[in-house]
Protein backbone atom coordinates (compact mmCIF):
# COMPACT_ATOMS: atom_id res chain seq x y z
CA UNK A 1 0.00 0.00 0.00
CA UNK A 2 2.70 2.42 0.57
CA UNK A 3 4.55 1.54 -2.50
CA UNK A 4 0.75 2.54 -4.55
CA UNK A 5 0.95 5.14 -2.24
CA UNK A 6 4.13 6.62 -3.16
CA UNK A 7 3.61 6.33 -7.01
CA UNK A 8 0.20 8.04 -6.68
CA UNK A 9 2.23 10.52 -5.02
CA UNK A 10 4.35 10.80 -8.02
CA UNK A 11 2.11 10.87 -10.71
CA UNK A 12 0.18 13.16 -9.04
CA UNK A 13 3.64 15.74 -9.02
CA UNK A 14 4.41 14.77 -12.58
CA UNK A 15 0.64 15.94 -14.06
CA UNK A 16 1.10 19.12 -12.50
CA UNK A 17 4.60 19.46 -13.54
CA UNK A 18 3.24 18.64 -17.35
CA UNK A 19 1.60 21.65 -17.95
CA UNK A 20 2.85 24.83 -16.92
CA UNK A 21 1.76 27.81 -19.63
CA UNK A 22 5.72 27.77 -20.76
CA UNK A 23 8.48 25.42 -21.08
CA UNK A 24 11.73 27.02 -18.59
CA UNK A 25 14.30 27.12 -20.42
CA UNK A 26 16.33 29.86 -18.09
CA UNK A 27 16.13 33.57 -18.29
CA UNK A 28 18.42 35.92 -19.88
CA UNK A 29 16.87 38.87 -19.24
CA UNK A 30 16.75 40.30 -15.93
CA UNK A 31 13.03 41.66 -16.59
CA UNK A 32 12.06 38.12 -17.69
CA UNK A 33 13.40 36.76 -14.41
CA UNK A 34 11.80 39.44 -11.85
CA UNK A 35 8.49 38.75 -13.36
CA UNK A 36 9.18 35.12 -12.92
CA UNK A 37 9.97 36.34 -9.30
CA UNK A 38 7.00 38.15 -8.92
CA UNK A 39 4.98 35.05 -10.01
CA UNK A 40 6.45 32.93 -7.58
CA UNK A 41 6.13 35.33 -5.06
CA UNK A 42 2.44 35.73 -5.94
CA UNK A 43 1.32 32.03 -6.01
CA UNK A 44 3.15 31.44 -2.42
CA UNK A 45 1.28 34.07 -0.94
CA UNK A 46 -1.75 32.74 -3.09
CA UNK A 47 -1.61 28.97 -2.42
CA UNK A 48 0.93 27.93 0.32
CA UNK A 49 -1.18 26.42 3.72
CA UNK A 50 1.94 26.32 5.77
CA UNK A 51 2.95 28.90 8.06
CA UNK A 52 2.46 32.40 6.97
CA UNK A 53 5.34 34.03 5.95
CA UNK A 54 5.30 37.72 4.30
CA UNK A 55 6.10 39.01 0.79
CA UNK A 56 8.83 41.07 2.76
CA UNK A 57 10.59 38.12 4.14
CA UNK A 58 10.05 36.12 0.84
CA UNK A 59 11.59 38.55 -0.84
CA UNK A 60 14.66 38.88 1.12
CA UNK A 61 15.05 35.19 1.11
CA UNK A 62 15.01 35.30 -2.55
CA UNK A 63 17.44 38.02 -2.32
CA UNK A 64 20.21 36.14 0.12
CA UNK A 65 20.05 33.28 -2.10
CA UNK A 66 20.69 34.84 -5.15
CA UNK A 67 23.96 36.42 -4.03
CA UNK A 68 24.69 33.26 -2.23
CA UNK A 69 25.19 31.50 -5.42
CA UNK A 70 28.21 34.42 -6.03
CA UNK A 71 31.59 34.75 -3.93
CA UNK A 72 31.52 34.38 -0.43
CA UNK A 73 32.20 38.32 0.36
CA UNK A 74 28.96 39.33 -2.12
CA UNK A 75 25.87 39.73 -0.02
CA UNK A 76 22.39 40.92 0.84
CA UNK A 77 22.33 43.34 3.86
CA UNK A 78 18.33 44.89 4.99
CA UNK A 79 18.39 48.32 6.27
CA UNK A 80 18.97 46.93 9.61
CA UNK A 81 21.75 44.97 8.59
CA UNK A 82 23.41 47.89 6.76
CA UNK A 83 23.02 50.65 9.62
CA UNK A 84 24.93 47.87 12.30
CA UNK A 85 27.75 48.22 9.31
CA UNK A 86 28.11 51.56 9.00
CA UNK A 87 27.89 52.65 12.65
CA UNK A 88 30.94 50.18 13.02
CA UNK A 89 32.93 51.33 10.52
CA UNK A 90 31.96 55.44 11.55
CA UNK A 91 33.27 53.96 14.96
CA UNK A 92 30.58 53.74 16.88
CA UNK A 93 27.63 50.43 17.47
CA UNK A 94 24.81 49.76 20.53
CA UNK A 95 26.98 46.83 22.00
CA UNK A 96 28.43 45.48 25.44
CA UNK A 97 32.33 46.36 24.11
CA UNK A 98 33.71 43.66 22.95
CA UNK A 99 35.38 42.34 19.79
CA UNK A 100 35.49 38.56 19.06
CA UNK A 101 37.72 35.62 17.48
CA UNK A 102 37.10 31.76 16.66
CA UNK A 103 39.68 30.00 18.32
CA UNK A 104 40.87 26.72 16.53
CA UNK A 105 38.95 24.85 19.16
CA UNK A 106 35.53 26.85 16.96
CA UNK A 107 34.88 28.35 20.06
CA UNK A 108 34.26 32.29 20.46
CA UNK A 109 36.33 34.48 22.24
CA UNK A 110 36.75 37.58 23.53
CA UNK A 111 39.73 39.58 21.37
CA UNK A 112 39.55 43.09 23.02
CA UNK A 113 37.35 44.83 25.47
CA UNK A 114 37.12 48.71 24.83
CA UNK A 115 37.46 50.72 27.39
CA UNK A 116 34.49 52.19 29.59
CA UNK A 117 31.92 49.61 28.24
CA UNK A 118 29.89 47.35 29.83
CA UNK A 119 32.08 44.78 29.57
CA UNK A 120 34.64 46.47 31.09
CA UNK A 121 33.32 47.94 33.89
CA UNK A 122 31.72 44.43 34.73
CA UNK A 123 35.50 42.73 34.26
CA UNK A 124 35.49 40.68 31.34
CA UNK A 125 38.63 40.11 29.95
CA UNK A 126 40.55 39.07 26.94
CA UNK A 127 40.82 35.42 26.34
CA UNK A 128 38.00 34.33 27.88
CA UNK A 129 35.70 32.08 26.27
CA UNK A 130 32.08 32.92 25.85
CA UNK A 131 29.95 30.23 27.19
CA UNK A 132 26.15 31.16 27.94
CA UNK A 133 24.46 34.02 26.93
CA UNK A 134 21.39 34.52 29.92
CA UNK A 135 21.87 30.79 30.72
CA UNK A 136 21.75 29.52 27.45
CA UNK A 137 24.77 27.54 25.89
CA UNK A 138 26.25 29.32 23.33
CA UNK A 139 29.28 27.72 22.02
CA UNK A 140 30.10 26.86 19.10
CA UNK A 141 27.52 29.51 18.00
CA UNK A 142 27.91 31.57 15.01
CA UNK A 143 28.89 35.17 15.38
CA UNK A 144 25.88 36.27 13.86
CA UNK A 145 23.25 34.10 15.72
CA UNK A 146 25.80 35.32 18.97
CA UNK A 147 24.90 38.86 17.77
CA UNK A 148 21.33 38.37 17.28
CA UNK A 149 20.92 36.85 20.83
CA UNK A 150 22.49 39.97 22.25
CA UNK A 151 20.65 41.85 20.10
CA UNK A 152 16.62 40.39 21.92
CA UNK A 153 17.53 42.12 25.32
CA UNK A 154 17.49 45.77 23.46
CA UNK A 155 19.17 48.01 26.50
CA UNK A 156 18.42 45.75 29.10
CA UNK A 157 20.89 43.97 31.72
CA UNK A 158 21.82 40.15 30.66
CA UNK A 159 24.16 37.64 32.09
CA UNK A 160 26.98 36.48 30.03
CA UNK A 161 29.05 33.34 31.25
CA UNK A 162 32.55 33.04 30.37
CA UNK A 163 34.91 30.38 31.06
CA UNK A 164 38.44 31.56 31.76
CA UNK A 165 41.24 29.56 33.58
CA UNK A 166 38.57 26.39 33.21
CA UNK A 167 36.06 27.96 35.34
CA UNK A 168 32.98 29.33 34.55
CA UNK A 169 32.43 33.27 35.94
CA UNK A 170 29.46 35.07 35.27
CA UNK A 171 29.19 39.07 33.94
CA UNK A 172 26.40 41.08 34.45
CA UNK A 173 26.61 43.51 30.99
CA UNK A 174 24.22 45.37 28.91
CA UNK A 175 23.99 47.14 25.31
CA UNK A 176 25.15 50.51 25.21
CA UNK A 177 25.55 52.93 22.07
CA UNK A 178 29.57 53.21 22.09
CA UNK A 179 32.13 55.10 20.37
CA UNK A 180 35.64 53.44 20.37
CA UNK A 181 38.67 54.29 18.16
CA UNK A 182 40.28 52.22 16.02
CA UNK A 183 43.48 52.80 16.36
CA UNK A 184 45.52 52.31 19.92
CA UNK A 185 49.32 54.09 19.87
CA UNK A 186 52.25 54.22 22.74
CA UNK A 187 55.69 52.98 23.10
CA UNK A 188 56.69 49.34 23.07
CA UNK A 189 57.56 49.50 26.68
CA UNK A 190 53.74 50.23 28.06
CA UNK A 191 52.51 47.54 26.14
CA UNK A 192 54.94 44.44 26.00
CA UNK A 193 57.23 42.80 28.98
CA UNK A 194 60.34 42.96 26.91
CA UNK A 195 62.64 41.25 28.99
CA UNK A 196 65.33 43.78 30.21
CA UNK A 197 65.28 45.11 26.26
CA UNK A 198 65.40 48.77 26.07
CA UNK A 199 62.12 49.29 24.01
CA UNK A 200 60.79 53.07 25.21
CA UNK A 201 62.22 54.31 21.71
CA UNK A 202 59.82 52.32 20.19
CA UNK A 203 56.89 52.77 19.12
CA UNK A 204 53.39 51.01 18.67
CA UNK A 205 50.52 50.98 16.92
CA UNK A 206 47.58 48.95 16.78
CA UNK A 207 44.85 49.17 14.09
CA UNK A 208 41.64 47.55 14.82
CA UNK A 209 39.53 48.02 12.02
CA UNK A 210 39.85 50.50 8.77
CA UNK A 211 36.57 52.88 9.24
CA UNK A 212 36.13 56.36 8.15
CA UNK A 213 38.41 58.10 10.85
CA UNK A 214 41.16 55.52 11.07
CA UNK A 215 42.97 57.86 8.90
CA UNK A 216 42.78 60.88 10.87
CA UNK A 217 43.25 58.73 13.93
CA UNK A 218 46.93 57.28 12.17
CA UNK A 219 47.87 60.56 11.40
CA UNK A 220 48.11 61.58 14.51
CA UNK A 221 49.35 58.45 16.21
CA UNK A 222 52.12 58.90 13.82
CA UNK A 223 52.39 62.75 14.83
CA UNK A 224 52.73 61.47 18.44
CA UNK A 225 55.16 58.94 18.27
CA UNK A 226 57.63 61.18 16.06
CA UNK A 227 57.09 63.67 18.29
CA UNK A 228 58.94 61.48 21.12
CA UNK A 229 61.40 60.92 18.35
CA UNK A 230 60.56 57.42 17.92
CA UNK A 231 62.62 55.92 14.50
CA UNK A 232 61.06 52.60 14.90
CA UNK A 233 57.47 51.27 14.82
CA UNK A 234 55.57 48.43 14.84
CA UNK A 235 52.09 48.57 13.19
CA UNK A 236 50.06 45.49 14.85
CA UNK A 237 47.07 44.52 12.52
CA UNK A 238 46.00 41.57 13.60
CA UNK A 239 42.85 40.29 13.84
CA UNK A 240 42.21 43.63 11.42
CA UNK A 241 39.01 42.32 8.97
CA UNK A 242 39.71 45.55 6.94
CA UNK A 243 37.24 47.92 5.99
CA UNK A 244 37.35 51.23 3.36
CA UNK A 245 39.67 51.02 0.49
CA UNK A 246 40.11 54.69 0.42
CA UNK A 247 40.71 54.68 4.01
CA UNK A 248 43.61 52.17 3.46
CA UNK A 249 45.27 54.17 0.83
CA UNK A 250 44.89 57.53 3.10
CA UNK A 251 46.87 55.69 5.57
CA UNK A 252 49.57 54.32 3.07
CA UNK A 253 50.06 57.94 1.48
CA UNK A 254 51.07 58.99 5.56
CA UNK A 255 53.97 55.85 5.35
CA UNK A 256 54.91 54.08 2.43
CA UNK A 257 57.55 55.36 0.27
CA UNK A 258 56.34 57.20 -3.32
CA UNK A 259 55.40 54.65 -5.81
CA UNK A 260 52.27 52.67 -6.22
CA UNK A 261 50.59 51.38 -3.10
CA UNK A 262 48.01 48.65 -4.95
CA UNK A 263 46.94 48.35 -8.75
CA UNK A 264 42.77 47.54 -9.02
CA UNK A 265 40.90 46.40 -11.92
CA UNK A 266 37.15 46.16 -12.37
CA UNK A 267 35.49 44.15 -14.55
CA UNK A 268 36.32 44.96 -18.39
CA UNK A 269 38.39 47.23 -17.50
CA UNK A 270 42.25 48.11 -17.44
CA UNK A 271 44.35 48.12 -13.99
CA UNK A 272 44.88 51.49 -12.76
CA UNK A 273 47.41 52.28 -10.18
CA UNK A 274 47.27 54.00 -6.95
CA UNK A 275 50.34 56.04 -6.01
CA UNK A 276 51.85 57.46 -3.00
CA UNK A 277 53.45 60.69 -3.17
CA UNK A 278 55.53 60.33 0.69
CA UNK A 279 58.61 61.53 -0.27
CA UNK A 280 60.38 59.84 2.99
CA UNK A 281 58.73 57.81 5.64
CA UNK A 282 58.75 59.43 9.02
CA UNK A 283 60.20 56.19 10.80
CA UNK A 284 63.59 54.53 9.43
CA UNK A 285 62.56 50.75 10.33
CA UNK A 286 58.52 49.58 10.23
CA UNK A 287 57.56 45.93 11.24
CA UNK A 288 54.20 44.86 10.51
CA UNK A 289 52.31 41.90 12.86
CA UNK A 290 49.83 39.80 10.88
CA UNK A 291 47.57 37.04 11.46
CA UNK A 292 45.06 34.30 9.79
CA UNK A 293 42.25 37.32 10.12
CA UNK A 294 44.13 40.17 8.81
CA UNK A 295 42.28 40.86 5.80
CA UNK A 296 41.06 42.78 2.88
CA UNK A 297 42.02 46.71 3.32
CA UNK A 298 44.08 45.87 6.53
CA UNK A 299 46.78 43.86 3.56
CA UNK A 300 46.48 46.48 1.42
CA UNK A 301 48.38 48.19 3.78
CA UNK A 302 50.37 45.09 5.09
CA UNK A 303 51.61 44.21 1.33
CA UNK A 304 52.58 47.74 0.76
CA UNK A 305 54.44 48.36 3.48
CA UNK A 306 56.26 44.82 3.28
CA UNK A 307 56.86 46.09 -0.39
CA UNK A 308 58.71 49.14 0.41
CA UNK A 309 61.09 47.43 3.28
CA UNK A 310 58.95 46.75 6.02
CA UNK A 311 59.50 43.39 7.71
CA UNK A 312 56.49 41.51 8.31
CA UNK A 313 55.72 39.12 11.62
CA UNK A 314 53.41 36.47 12.58
CA UNK A 315 50.97 34.35 10.38
CA UNK A 316 50.37 34.42 6.59
CA UNK A 317 47.24 36.44 6.25
CA UNK A 318 43.94 36.01 5.28
CA UNK A 319 43.91 36.45 1.57
CA UNK A 320 41.39 38.67 0.65
CA UNK A 321 42.12 40.52 -1.88
CA UNK A 322 38.75 41.87 -3.73
CA UNK A 323 36.45 45.04 -3.27
CA UNK A 324 32.89 45.23 -2.43
CA UNK A 325 31.06 48.01 -3.70
CA UNK A 326 27.66 48.88 -1.66
CA UNK A 327 24.66 49.41 -3.96
CA UNK A 328 21.58 50.79 -2.19
CA UNK A 329 18.10 49.43 -3.00
CA UNK A 330 14.67 50.85 -2.55
CA UNK A 331 13.53 49.26 0.80
CA UNK A 332 16.32 50.99 2.14
CA UNK A 333 18.87 48.10 2.36
CA UNK A 334 21.91 47.02 -0.30
CA UNK A 335 23.90 44.59 -1.84
CA UNK A 336 27.77 44.48 -1.13
CA UNK A 337 29.25 43.11 -4.46
CA UNK A 338 32.27 42.06 -5.56
CA UNK A 339 33.25 44.49 -8.18
CA UNK A 340 37.51 44.59 -8.21
CA UNK A 341 40.39 42.73 -7.73
CA UNK A 342 43.69 44.38 -6.20
CA UNK A 343 46.70 43.25 -6.72
CA UNK A 344 50.26 44.61 -4.74
CA UNK A 345 52.18 46.83 -5.01
CA UNK A 346 54.83 44.77 -6.26
CA UNK A 347 52.05 43.72 -9.32
CA UNK A 348 51.57 40.14 -7.67
CA UNK A 349 47.96 38.53 -7.23
CA UNK A 350 47.07 38.58 -3.07
CA UNK A 351 43.34 37.18 -3.74
CA UNK A 352 43.33 33.85 -2.02
CA UNK A 353 47.00 33.78 -0.83
CA UNK A 354 47.64 36.33 1.51
CA UNK A 355 50.90 37.53 2.86
CA UNK A 356 53.34 35.59 3.81
CA UNK A 357 55.54 36.81 7.04
CA UNK A 358 59.35 37.21 6.72
CA UNK A 359 59.29 36.07 10.19
CA UNK A 360 56.83 33.58 10.70
CA UNK A 361 56.06 33.05 14.36
CA UNK A 362 52.70 31.30 15.54
CA UNK A 363 49.95 34.21 16.99
CA UNK A 364 49.93 32.73 20.64
CA UNK A 365 50.58 34.39 24.16
CA UNK A 366 53.00 31.62 26.21
CA UNK A 367 53.66 32.62 29.71
CA UNK A 368 51.72 35.98 29.27
CA UNK A 369 54.34 36.57 26.66
CA UNK A 370 53.07 38.01 23.66
CA UNK A 371 54.93 35.98 21.26
CA UNK A 372 54.91 38.05 18.15
CA UNK A 373 56.03 40.95 19.83
CA UNK A 374 58.96 39.10 21.26
CA UNK A 375 60.24 38.10 17.52
CA UNK A 376 60.17 41.78 16.76
CA UNK A 377 62.50 42.86 19.93
CA UNK A 378 64.55 39.81 18.83
CA UNK A 379 65.34 40.99 15.60
CA UNK A 380 65.52 44.76 16.32
CA UNK A 381 68.30 43.25 18.93
CA UNK A 382 69.85 40.58 16.46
Amino acid sequence: MKKLFKRFSALVLVVMLIFPNAVYAGYKDPVEAGEFITELLQLISDRYIGSEVDIGTLSDAAIRGIMNLLDPYSEYMSAEELADLLDYLAGSYAGIGVTLIRGTDNNIYIDDVQNGSSAQKAGVMPGDMVYKIDGKFVTGWDFESLQNIMDTFGDKSFKLTVIRDFKAIDFTVKREDTVYKTIFCDTLDKVHAASGKDVKNIGYIYISAIGYATGHEFDSAVKRLVDKGVKTVVIDMRNNPGGYVDTALNICGQIVPSGPIIYTQEKGMQKEVHNSTLEKSPFTKVYVVVNGYTASAAEIIASALQDSGAVVVGENSYGKGVIQTLYALSNGGCIKLTTGEYFRRSGEKLNKIGIAPDIAVTDEATGGVDQCIRAVINDIYK
